[in-house]
């Protein structure tokens, strides 16, 4: 049980992340990212209908397209607390939660309070997860601290019973949250494996609760997706996300900028305990998350997962498996002759932590300068304000939601590919419709979807690496708005 002392210090580390992140998150009148606009579109649909507004009904079926749990707690906090606040400050307060369930984790492996102190301010800043999830409404501030309280309470089942059912629980939940779940379950599988394969002694209760909640994980996942998978079949894996999409979200990050997201001091230290533990010592803990790392990258590497989700679920368990190397130097440099040991170690430290923190100032502010600017909002009054309800809006992909929920239009696609059949003729037809030289090709498609304005952004100019669309000056298109966003009205069909 924590000490007066030690809950304190938590508690400074825990204000401190939260106010970094607040810092950015309350100075933004927007949201930086497309998806955060859905997500407040489903606690919206929650608190009017008493579902999601992701699910969808055909043929008598209910699809579920996303697990809902997330939601549905932002919606209870919503009934008494402005929504718009609620989506702005309880994320953030879910996310800075990871520092101190770090600190537990490091704990178990070091048994040194120090050591785990600053590896909770070291993982609470990690720059991947402070640049996805700062000044958003992303379901990832829930579901990677649930992920990873779940590993604390499996390593705990040996020193309190109830560890176990409380590890089935938060499995539980975290399936109900989202699909990193099954990221969870093959961790453990992989775990059992690596233990098997080793001179560790094989642990009954460990063995039994890993393989009874992989298969309620599974079951339960089974039964809230059965419907989405039987119409999509595999495509539902990668979410039925059209090929050239899936292809920006592997080639976001390249090696050196991973490294650089997860932190250099981290990476290197997180890999040195992975080689030292897996090939010359043993320990059930440092097994364990090489486990989760494993397969992260694994899962990443063969494009199951994206890379930005893995790479954040590795980079944090390379982070507490750091905790061990900074205890072993420590005890090593402390152990030699040298002059000032404890002021070198402290400068060390000192270095330490500005290394972790400057990247991670660097990625929130980059966060920040993401989110959508007046100009972009104006011109979604206005697409409400001037089209008439029912008017189809050809967009980029990642700015569907927002007009969706801003604008209250219809769009031609939008990031929710499950809700889409032809997710990818769509965005063929968003291609020709921004980059076709002729009017003819683009009107072909405006007319299958019944598109009735075209939303030409900066989005589509860096996409598409034009200024103008081509075939604009075509009779069958008037500009209608133009301010930084420009609009188009289309006026015939073939």
């Amino acid at each position: 049980m924590a000490d007066r002392k030690e809950k304190i210090i938590l508690l400074i580390i825990f204000l401190l992340v939260l106010t970094l992140r607040l810092s950015f998150t309350l100075t933004q009148a927007n949201f930086s990212d497309d998806v955060s606009y859905q997500n407040i579109d489903q606690v919206k649909s929650i608190m009017e209908t008493g579902h999601p507004s992701s699910y969808y009904m055909s043929e008598g079926k209910i699809f579920m397209t996303s697990a809902p749990l997330f939601y549905y707690i932002l919606s209870f906090f919503s009934i008494i607390i402005p929504i718009n606040l609620v989506a702005k400050i309880l994320p953030q307060i879910f996310a800075a939660s990871l520092s101190i369930i770090i600190y537990f984790l490091s704990m178990k492996i070091t048994r040194n309070k120090k050591v785990s102190y600053l590896n909770a301010l070291i993982g609470g800043t990690i720059p991947i997860f402070l640049k996805s999830t700062t000044n958003t409404v992303s379901v990832s501030t829930f579901a990677i601290p649930l992920f990873f309280l779940a590993l604390y309470f499996l390593l705990d089942i040996n020193n309190n019973k109830r560890s176990a059912y409380i590890f089935l629980a938060l499995a539980i939940l975290l399936t109900l949250t989202s699909s990193i779940s099954i990221i969870l379950v093959l961790s453990l599988l992989s775990y059992i494996i690596l233990i098997k394969s080793t001179h560790l002694k094989n642990d009954s209760k460990e063995l039994e609760i890993t393989l009874f909640t992989s298969f309620i994980v599974i079951w339960f996942t089974a039964i809230l997706f059965k419907n989405i998978f039987l119409f999509h079949g595999y495509n539902t894996i990668w979410q039925n996300t059209p090929a050239q999409i899936l292809q920006i979200y592997f080639s976001e990050i390249n090696f050196l900028e991973a490294i650089y997201a997860i932190g250099i001091i981290p990476f290197i230290a997180g890999i040195s305990v992975i080689y030292q533990y897996l090939i010359n010592r043993q320990k059930r803990s440092i097994y364990l998350f090489s486990s989760v790392i494993i397969l992260s990258f694994a899962l990443m590497w063969f494009r199951l997962v994206k890379s930005v989700t893995a790479l954040t679920i590795l980079g944090i368990s390379l982070i507490i498996i750091s905790s061990q190397a900074y205890l072993d130097i420590s005890k090593s440099f402390l152990n030699t002759k040298a002059p000032a040991k404890k002021t070198i170690l402290i400068i060390l430290t000192i270095f330490l932590i500005l290394a972790s923190l400057i990247p991670s100032f660097i990625h929130i502010q980059q966060a920040s300068e993401n989110a959508f600017n007046q100009k972009e909002m104006n011109a979604l009054e206005w697409i409400k304000a001037k089209t008439p309800e029912g008017a189809v809006i050809a967009s980029m992909y990642n700015e569907g939601h927002i007009i969706k929920s801003v604008a209250e239009r219809e769009v031609l696609l939008n990031q929710n590919f499950l809700l889409f059949s032809d997710a990818q003729q769509r965005l063929n037809a968003q291609s020709q419709i921004f980059s076709a030289k002729f009017a003819t090709n683009a009107l072909r498609e405006t007319t299958k979807y019944n598109v009735k304005y075209i939303y030409f952004s900066q989005k589509a100019k860096d996409y598409f690496e034009i200024n103008s669309i081509h075939y604009i000056n075509n009779e069958c298109f008037d500009q209608v708005y133009n301010d930084e966003i420009i609009i188009y009205k289309v006026k015939c069909v073939i």
